[in-house]
């Protein structure tokens, strides 16, 4: 009987973290642009798109709202047409 009381394991069933990805990075200088235009995303959203790894080219769209009911009334369209996921991208000046 203890033979059996050993083979007996606990195990739970993996499940994927859930939890939104927040990455801190810099804008970087472009000589080209001559201005800070280049953003990294990091390993952990690469991770996330595996469309992004390689070399293959990938495209955007960044939209820019000037005021919060513009941004939430786009926001809300996204989200009821299921148009996909967005990035949320705060810029932020260090002092």
């Amino acid at each position: 009987m203890e033979n059996d009381q050993k083979a007996i394991k606990k195990t739970s069933i993996l499940t994927p973290d859930l939890k939104p990805i927040k990455k801190n990075g810099s804008l970087y200088y472009c000589e080209t642009d001559r201005a800070r235009t280049i953003i990294r995303l990091g390993k952990s959203i690469s991770n996330e798109f595996s469309d992004l790894q390689g070399k293959k080219p990938i495209k955007y769209t960044l939209e820019y709202y000037r005021d919060n009911k513009q941004f939430h009334k786009r926001v809300k369209k996204v989200v009821n047409e299921n148009e996909g996921l967005p990035f949320l991208l705060f810029l932020v000046k260090e002092e």
